[in-house]
């Protein structure tokens, strides 16, 4: 087990379900005894689901040496029957005097029903209250595993002189035992080595006991019944003949009689259809026929007759066969097609073999097929043979005449070309001589004219010669142009070597050219003169222009040119029209526009000047606004007092003042009266002094209007009459100082030296002296308040606007204030310790519900209190202290006053839906939705609380206030798992060592033959790798760590293994080996015990 800090040890116990089962814990420190006075202690069996299925305590199943330091666990037999034999959770708790709750142990409690009980006795050194504590645990008198409960030991283990030569009797811890004392012993089981310091147990029958206890061979022959032929050579039995009976062999004959009989013999033969018994033996055979065969869509046969068939079918044959085109002398009836007879006449094209006229009788050479159906001899003679010579001539159909060539494979046909009014004939004369005409191309012989090309020696050509072609050698670079010396008669030749054409190039050159060149003389060369008439085309070569005068340039065939400076006129540009300008209005550089007059004054910014000139321009009653005129004099007339001047041509005497006249027609100075003030109305060290003598109200009014009123009590009004009040100001719906509404009221205070006592702008007081009296109403010393009677739509309402500082645009600079305070609130101030009473209710600020009738108020806050950011410490609500803290804060209270709220609160989130509701955390740094502090853990543990100690954190429970861990670590699941997992569950560690407790369990839903096991790796706090192989039991008690197909699809039930690893590694459980045709479900826990 792990060390103890307030978290339970694990310690996995398997009862039997029909005995009594019980336990001795022992509690020691420093050798001794650890006192248990005024403990107290649970023992609680659990359902999966958290439902206790046993609990036991002090006096009921738990009894408590509080002098001895231990507790003894007492599970009676009728205890153990009621509980099912499956799976459960348990706990184990000690409350000591102080309170302290102890969770000792938290682990799996196993009702088994193998007649096997089992855990693991070990010790293990926890802190508790200061001091070192080791546990110890033991079975207990009457359970499974013997012995009775332990009494106090005293003195040294030499003193217990029976106990100390027991001990000294006993193997010490091995590897090995330690293997064999974890297996689950069984009925007829062995257990066996399957690793250096691993086990597993094979199955060991009574006869296999039988067997391994003979000294020797011989006794192990004995034992399984063999004779000397057991230790006879394989040659001795050749010639050996047995001359027992068989029922003298007795085991022999009650084996054979257990075998069945033989059948009578029948005939050797390979046979489809066979016969057999019950006792699976052949009793006959025959030929299968087809009715043996059970017809269906999947089985069908064949008759032998249509075997044949088949047989003589090639290819495949798909669909229904059908007639294309509509034959009448074949028809076809679903699979029978039936011949007919031909009709030569509308069933027979093309040309039919000589050998099926009828039947080739008569056909010879020399004969035809006339129309009678018959052979004949042509008229006119006999045999036509080669060289005959027909006297009445040979008629050919319009096809012509078919002359085969010399290889007999094409005609030469020779056909009219036309339809002929008459017979004409064709006179072929060659005379004396053998004649060759070779005809290439379409060559037509008609009207005397020729084409075509006329080769070999001809000299000249005589006769009717309409047209004479005469063809050129293309290679010929050199060809005379053939001249004729008469249009008519002789074409005898005449050549000029002066003329020659280039077949190649198609160029004719002439050394002279006299007359018109016209037609397609694109290109003329070597010209010299002058030329006359109109030349078309391109001249090529390097002729170079030159221009000259205002426009200059010169080159070959494209050039730039360049007009003179002032070669362009004003002729010579465009037509303007009458009054217009030369200039540019579009915005930007471009080309010059032409801009109207109107256009011109605005660009010129004339348009606001009269249209006259300057020098007689004589002035104008249209002049809208005067700049100021610096320097010279004004030389005209006075400007009347309607148009802003005084009308006036001299400065009236001193002191004299400016006024309207009794007509309101012009101004006027004058001197001041009695009732006027004069000079200011003062005089050199005399107080000025307005007002009347009398009851009458003084009033002060501008324009006919009066702003300011103080009537015969002394109360003043502004913008009103006092109206009963001191002081009554009234403002306008609008400003006319220029300041906003409600600053046309302003109290300004100017100290005139540094002082120490207190300035006050505005100071208002209520003072209540008169002794005895109650006053049952409100009294306020200021009333602030906005009262709208009708108005429009109003952006902003503020009753009061407090700055505790204001600097305006007057201000120039100021040096260090100690506070700014935009209002300062006492709910109640004192200046006397004496002064006695009682105050109900002292509120520095009350802020109360809206009080809207029918109005209808979107949005409500009684207090807003905007972000805070422009100091270099912020805070926007400041709560139990007046010193403004370092940093940055929305609320700060130092105060240690708790604080109520009874809705939802929510902390970055806007709809909070629990009494806590924590926006999500993020992966940057400072983010967490919440985090402790490390601290003391509380004395007494209350429950609902949660605490924070070094690396580990504590929930406290309401039934007892028990203090449970949270343990760290990770969970992984898999399902339909068919192959290896390397990773069920994982989990990497923090900055420090800890002991996890590890732990699987596997279902196999599919057997075949996997053979598998579980492993954990992990890095141990030693820094080494290790892996280890899980254990499992099956519902059945045995325990290994094999899931082979043996056990077939059953759960596997996992045992946790405690082990203690390396800072900053990770722990994985994974699955391995052999997976042949199965299926599982695996599951993995890590938990972090300490």
């Amino acid at each position: 087990m792990a060390q103890f800090d307030g978290r339970p040890g694990a310690l996995p116990i398997t009862a039997y379900y029909k005995g009594a089962f019980g336990m001795v814990f022992n509690f020691t420190s420093g050798g001794s005894a650890y006192p248990l006075t005024g403990a107290s202690a649970a023992f609680v069996i659990y359902e999966k689901n958290g439902t206790a299925a046993l609990s036991l305590s002090g006096g009921s199943g738990l009894t408590i040496n509080e002098a001895g330091g231990y507790i003894t666990l007492a599970i009676t037999n009728t205890q153990m029957v009621a509980l099912a034999t499956q799976e459960y959770n348990y706990e184990f708790i000690l409350t000591l005097s102080g309170g302290n709750v102890w969770p000792v142990l938290d682990s799996v409690f196993n009702v088994s029903e193998n007649g096997q009980a089992s855990y693991s006795g070990d010790t293990v050194t926890v802190a508790l209250d200061g001091n070192t504590i080791s546990l110890s645990i033991m079975p207990a008198a009457g359970s499974v595993g013997g012995g009775g409960a332990w009494g106090s030991i005293t003195g040294t283990l030499s003193d217990q002189t029976d106990l100390n030569t027991a001990l000294g009797n006993k193997q010490p811890l091995d590897a090995d035992l330690t293997a064999l004392a974890g297996l689950t012993s069984a009925a007829d089981k062995a257990p066996y080595f399957t690793g250096s310091g691993t086990a597993a147990l094979a199955d060991l029958t009574a006869f296999g006991r039988s067997l391994i206890d003979d000294a020797n061979a011989s006794a192990a022959r004995t034992t399984l019944g063999l004779g000397t032929a057991a230790t006879s050579a394989t040659g001795d039995f050749a010639a050996a003949v047995h001359t027992h009976a068989i029922s003298d062999v007795t085991s022999l004959q009650t084996a054979l009689d257990g075998k069945v009989d033989e059948n009578a013999a029948i005939t050797g033969a390979t046979k489809i259809k066979i016969t057999y018994d019950a006792k699976g033996l052949v009793t006959s055979g025959a030929d299968a026929t087809t009715a043996d065969i059970a017809d269906s869509s999947n089985k069908r046969y064949v008759t032998d007759a249509q075997q044949t068939v088949i047989g003589n079918t090639s290819n495949t044959n798909t669909g229904d066969v059908t007639l294309a085109g509509t034959p009448d002398y074949i028809t076809i009836s679903g699979q029978t097609i039936t011949r007919g007879a031909i009709d030569l006449a509308t069933d027979v094209t093309g040309n039919l073999p000589v050998a099926n006229l009828a039947g080739g009788s008569g056909a010879s050479g020399t004969t035809f097929w006339r129309g009678d159906g018959a052979w004949g001899t042509p008229a006119g003679g006999g045999s036509l043979n080669d060289g005959d010579t027909l006297s009445t001539g040979l008629t050919f159909p319009n096809t012509g005449l078919h002359i085969l060539d010399t290889n007999g494979t094409h005609d030469l046909i020779l056909a009219p070309g036309s339809n002929l009014t008459a017979d004409h004939t064709l006179t072929l004369t060659t005379g004396d001589a053998d004649r060759t005409l070779t005809i290439s191309g379409n060559t037509t012989l008609n009207g005397g004219t020729h084409s075509g090309t006329n080769t070999g020696d001809q000299t000249s050509v005589t006769g009717n010669a309409g047209t004479v072609t005469v063809a050129d050698a293309a290679a010929d670079t050199t060809t005379w142009v053939l001249l004729g010396t008469s249009q008519t008669g002789n074409l005898a030749p005449a050549t000029d070597a002066g003329l020659t054409y280039n077949a190649s190039t198609n160029a004719l050159t002439a050394t002279t050219f006299v007359g018109a060149l016209t037609g397609n003389a694109d290109t003329v060369t070597g010209f010299s003169g002058t030329h006359s008439g109109t030349s078309s085309g391109t001249n090529t070569g390097d002729q170079t222009i030159s221009l000259t005068g205002d426009v200059t340039g010169s080159g070959t065939g494209s050039f730039a040119a360049t007009i003179a400076n002032g070669a362009v006129t004003l002729a010579k540009m465009a037509d303007m029209a009458t009054d217009s300008f030369l200039g540019r209005d579009t915005a930007g550089t471009g080309a010059p526009e032409v801009l109207s007059a109107a256009t011109t004054k605005t660009v010129l910014s004339l348009n606001n000047v009269e249209n006259t000139a300057l020098s007689t321009w004589a002035g104008t009653t249209n002049i809208t606004t005067v700049g100021t005129i610096a320097t010279g004099v004004w030389s005209g007339t006075e400007i009347a007092a309607t148009k802003g001047g005084t009308g006036l041509t001299a400065l009236g005497t001193a002191l004299q003042q400016l006024r309207v006249n009794a007509g309101a027609t012009a101004l006027e100075y004058f001197t001041g009266s009695t009732g006027d003030i004069l000079n200011g109305g003062n005089t050199t060290g005399a107080t000025v002094v307005i007002g009347t003598q009398d009851a009458q109200s003084l009033s002060f009014e501008t324009n006919g209007t009066t702003f300011m009123t103080a009537d015969s009590s002394g109360n003043v009004g502004l913008g009103a009459t006092p109206g009963g009040m001191r002081l009554y100001v009234a403002l306008a719906d609008t400003s006319t100082s220029g300041l906003p509404i409600g600053q046309q009221c302003r109290v300004t205070m100017s100290p005139a030296s540094a002082s120490s006592a207190s300035a006050r702008s505005l100071n208002m007081a209520n003072y209540l002296s008169a002794s005895g009296i109650n006053f049952t109403g409100t009294i306020s010393c200021g009333w602030f308040e906005n009262r709208v009677i009708n108005a429009a739509n109003i952006t902003n309402l503020y009753a009061l606007n407090i700055s505790g500082l204001l600097m305006g645009g007057d201000a120039a600079s100021i040096g260090t204030v100690t506070q700014a305070i935009g209002a300062f609130v006492n709910s109640v101030s004192s200046f006397s310790n004496a002064i006695s009473g009682t105050v109900t209710s002292a509120r520095g600020i009350l802020i109360n519900n809206a009080g809207k009738g029918s109005l209808t108020i979107t949005s409500q806050t009684g207090l807003n209190v905007a972000a805070m950011s422009g100091a270099t410490n912020n805070t926007a609500v400041l709560v139990g202290t007046t010193t403004i803290p370092s940093g940055n804060y929305e609320i700060y209270s130092s105060g240690t006053n708790a604080s109520y709220l009874a809705g939802n609160f929510g902390v970055g989130q806007t709809t909070p839906t629990a009494v806590l509701h924590l926006k999500a955390g993020t992966a940057t740094a400072n983010t967490a939705p919440i985090k402790l502090t490390s601290g003391t853990l509380l004395t007494t543990a209350e429950a609902g609380a949660l605490e924070f100690l070094t690396d580990a954190y504590y929930a406290t429970t309401t039934t007892g206030a028990v203090r449970r861990m949270i343990v760290a670590g990770n969970t992984g699941r898999a399902t339909g798992q068919t192959a290896a997992n390397t990773s069920v569950a994982t989990y990497t560690l923090g900055a420090s060592d800890a002991t996890y407790e590890v732990s699987a369990n596997v279902l196999v839903t599919t057997s075949s033959a996997e053979n598998f096991t579980v492993t954990v790796t992990y890095t141990d706090e030693g820094n080494t790798a290790r892996t280890a192989t899980m254990n499992f039991q099956i519902v059945a008690g045995t325990i290994g760590t094999a899931i082979a197909f043996a056990n077939g699809a059953v759960p596997y039930i996992g045992l946790p293994l405690h082990i203690r690893c390396k800072a900053s590694t990770a722990i994985t459980i994974k699955t391995t080996g052999t997976f042949t045709g199965a299926t599982y479900n695996v599951e993995g826990v890590i938990k972090q015990q300490a």
